[in-house]
């Protein structure tokens, strides 16, 4: 054992205590990155209900007024132009698939988009990955530095909305 700064801790010791620190640091940040999730999760199934609940009725009503659209459309191209009720229903149904296509097209787009839901965990992971980056980097911390993870005002030890 050698004597540094007053203290007689062999290198063993105080390499077994920091790894335990971290080990606990990284744990408290597992915890509180998990606390995130459920939370996140759980704001975002309640934001989501009636929008969801809306959007199924309006689907429902849509997809059965399709039909009677394209077939007016049709019935329409026959009466005003003057073509045959065969060219007229081929033309409404050609409409109704383009419809269709800019509609999935849109749709396809937005949901690529919507991934901002979880930005406050990611950007809490990235933090914590980059802090236990840090952590890991340095050999030795001084004896009283506080080196633990950064507590932000949305991770405290109760859940978010209790």
């Amino acid at each position: 054992m050698t004597e540094r700064n007053g203290s007689t801790e062999s290198p063993a010791t105080v390499v077994a205590r920091s790894f335990a620190e971290l080990a606990h640091d990284v744990a408290t940040m597992a915890e509180l990155q998990a606390e995130l999730f459920k939370t996140e999760f759980q704001q975002a199934r309640r934001d989501m209900v009636m929008p969801l609940l809306l959007l199924t009725v309006a689907a429902v009503v849509g997809l059965g007024c399709v039909p009677v659209l394209l077939l007016s459309l049709a019935y329409a191209l026959v009466e005003l132009a003057g073509l045959s009720q065969a060219v007229s229903l081929l033309i409404a149904a050609l409409v109704g698939l383009l419809g269709g296509a800019v509609a999935a097209l849109l749709g396809w787009r937005k949901l690529r988009d919507s991934s901002m839901t979880w930005e406050r965990s990611r950007e809490e992971l990235s933090r914590n990955v980059t802090w236990i980056k840090q952590v890991l980097k340095h050999k030795a911390r001084p004896a009283g530095s506080e080196c633990g993870p950064r507590r932000s005002s949305t991770s405290s030890r109760e859940p978010l909305g209790a």
